[in-house]
């Protein structure tokens, strides 16, 4: 089991210059291909689960990355109402290579949701070994980050000040790999 710790949430919409939908897949890109292409080795889509389900994914259609591994992540929050919350959530892990993170890029960054023919997920998440690094909630225009280091804020901060600076940091979140 790997504990995961610190977490911040990005709100999107807190990011002064990301109003605009050229800015949005600007930084859209410079996350796929600087972060997430040096930080992290596999990723999953909320609901695919096969290679034929990811074939149905636009960018993906023709070509498919590989399946690493099932993942279970436990996801937990504190509440001031009603304490410690928590769910488990199963997820299908696919390689992450150049040719992943290209195909990403193509994508529209708020094109993605569930009811979307072309991209059916809602989550996008991004995993280093067996932590969980980035959940990516297009629909809500918020990315979480999770095992945020001082070295990982400070590549984020490199890539694009104005996200690190819209970062809020928080404890109460917490994301915790389990052993399937």
């Amino acid at each position: 089991m790997s504990k995961s710790s610190p977490s911040a949430l990005l709100s999107l919409d807190e990011v002064d210059n990301l109003s605009r939908l050229e800015d949005l897949a600007d930084f859209w890109k410079k996350l796929l291909e600087l972060f997430v292409a040096s930080h992290c080795d596999s990723f999953s889509l909320s609901g695919i689960q096969t290679a034929e389900e990811m074939s149905k994914v636009a960018c993906f259609a023709d070509w498919q990355p590989s399946f690493t591994k099932r993942t279970v992540v436990r996801f937990e929050w504190d509440t001031p109402a009603a304490g410690r919350k928590w769910f488990d959530l199963e997820l299908w892990r696919f390689q992450i290579d150049a040719e992943t993170i290209r195909r990403l890029t193509q994508s529209e960054f708020q094109y993605w949701t569930v009811s979307s023919e072309d991209y059916p997920a809602d989550h996008l998440y991004f995993f280093s070994g067996d932590q969980l690094l980035i959940d990516v909630e297009p629909n809500e225009f918020a990315i979480m980050f999770y095992q945020l280091t001082p070295a990982r804020y400070e590549f984020l901060r490199s890539m694009a000040p104005e996200v690190a600076r819209a970062l809020n940091s928080s404890r109460n979140w917490s994301a915790t790999t389990l052993a399937v």
